[in-house]
């Protein structure tokens, strides 16, 4: 059966019908459907059309009827994906009278039988889902296999069986997710629309199997170009620590591949915490030296999504240089690194570098001194303004950390504020044990830290934080 008779068949039978019609072949299911004489009389295929009338009728939440749907066994994942593609395909096409709509009646939106639609389609795609996971990779794998090799091509259906495969797979599957996008015949499609569906089979695979970017290291070095490329964009999708020391385990084996390398570890690391101490940033930097113009393009983004001081001044001297695309790269990475918003002009941020290192030199330095000395109230008024600084910041931060541990609430509240100012997301750690701080003003501060700093709202649960915090560990 070729890709749209198949697909005809699949839609007619999960949403052509009308509701109603439905509950004919059974809308008042028994509680136990795989072991009631009752279920025998229909097939698969109508039993599973059974539990969607059931829900469409009663109100329990999807979870149950993705469980009625699980108890009819092994036998039913071929159906229940068949019935997945079928909600995607027409869930598809109402985006697609949406977006004909917009252009021709911008005005006007879903009527309410389409509207209804709409939300009965999402409604029974979460229940079919939910039952593809009950059922599990033994039965739900081996019937996406077959979808496979049945030779459909159609982008739409090849993006949900690998959202399928998210739900339930393992690293064994990889290779079957990378022929879904990329099939090994040759199949002429947009792999474009693709490209997603990977990221978050990936990412589902790397939830349950930690071996998951292992594997896609190795397939990154065996692959063509453009698989290699995709590889790469859905190792970054992870978002993880792991993530971020596979991409950068691969520097420097192929130069073709560093620029899309360097392209998103600046993406991953700016969202992942990277310590002080880290060698990725010494790492990164070393491309600075590079004459390979579109590698070192790339290397002064990513140190710029790395916030990395130490880069600087090398930036700034990169602010002479005749190519017009490198300048734009360096001067938006020494804003986004230092907060400054000087033009690119080389003398100007030479000048105002000088300036700040003689500061640091000076005034900082004795500001630093005064930290393990002062009384409470002048530990606030200083670290204000050592929490100025534009660079050396990474160091200043380290010294202010000690403070967090200070017998004086205030001097604790005051520190919390000036590792908030001074970016230090490394120390997000530290500042997750004082929100059980016994002060509520020291407790406030932290949390006012963390938030700012990680851009999450977790409120005051320290385990929440520390569970947050544990992914890019």
């Amino acid at each position: 059966m070729n890709a749209k008779a198949w697909s005809v068949w699949a839609a007619a039978l999960l949403l052509a019908a009308p509701l109603a019609a439905r509950g004919d072949v059974g809308s008042e299911l028994p509680d136990d459907v795989a072991d009631s004489t009752e279920e025998a009389r229909f097939t698969v295929e109508e039993n599973v059309l059974r539990v969607l009338a059931g829900a469409e009728q009663g109100d329990r939440p999807p979870s149950f009827w993705s469980g009625r749907i699980a108890r009819l066994g092994p036998d039913a994942a071929p159906v229940v994906v068949d019935a997945l593609i079928a909600l995607d395909l027409r869930a598809r096409e109402l985006a697609e009278e949406d977006a004909e709509r917009a252009e021709s009646a911008p005005l006007e939106g879903r009527n309410a039988e389409q509207q209804a639609e709409g939300e009965t389609i999402e409604r029974e795609r979460r229940i079919v889902r939910g039952a593809l996971e009950l059922l599990g990779r033994e039965a739900v794998v081996p019937a996406l296999e077959q979808r496979l090799e049945a030779g459909l091509v159609m982008p739409a259906v090849r993006g949900t069986l690998l959202d399928a495969l998210a739900a339930v797979g393992s690293v064994e599957d990889l290779d079957l997710a990378i022929g879904l996008v990329w099939p090994a015949g040759g199949g002429a499609h947009d792999v474009e629309p693709l490209l997603p569906f990977l990221d978050e089979a990936v990412c589902g695979l790397h939830e349950r199997d930690e071996r998951t970017l292992d594997a896609v290291r190795d397939r990154v070095l065996d692959a063509r170009f453009d698989v290699a490329v995709g590889l790469i964009r859905a190792a970054s999708a992870t978002e993880s620590r792991d993530g971020l020391d596979m991409l950068s385990g691969l520097l420097g084996r192929s130069s073709r591949l560093d620029p899309v390398l360097l392209e998103h570890i600046g993406a991953v690391g700016s969202s992942v915490r990277v310590r002080a101490g880290d060698d990725l940033r010494d790492q990164v930097r070393a491309y600075l030296t590079t004459e390979d113009e579109r590698v070192l393009r790339a290397a002064v983004g990513t140190l710029g999504d790395l916030r990395d001081e130490s880069s600087v001044e090398p930036l700034i001297q990169l602010l002479d240089s005749e190519n017009d695309a490198l300048v734009r790269a360096s001067i938006q990475s020494l804003r986004k690194t230092t907060g400054m918003g000087y033009p690119p002009d080389r003398l100007r941020w030479a000048t105002w570098y000088l300036s700040e290192n003689q500061w640091y030199q000076t005034r900082g330095a004795e500001l630093l001194r005064q930290l393990d000395a002062a009384a409470a109230p002048d530990l606030a008024r200083t670290l204000g303004e050592l929490a100025e600084s534009r660079i050396h910041r990474a160091r200043i931060a380290e010294r202010v950390a000690r403070l967090l541990e200070h017998e004086d609430p205030v001097a604790r509240a005051a520190a919390c504020d000036a590792l908030r100012r001074l970016g230090a997301t490394e120390r997000l750690p530290a500042l997750v044990e004082l929100l059980e701080d016994e002060d509520a003003t020291v407790a406030a501060a932290a949390l006012d830290a963390l938030q700012r700093l990680s851009e999450l709202e977790l409120g005051a649960d320290p385990d929440a934080w520390r569970e947050a915090l544990a992914t890019d560990a």
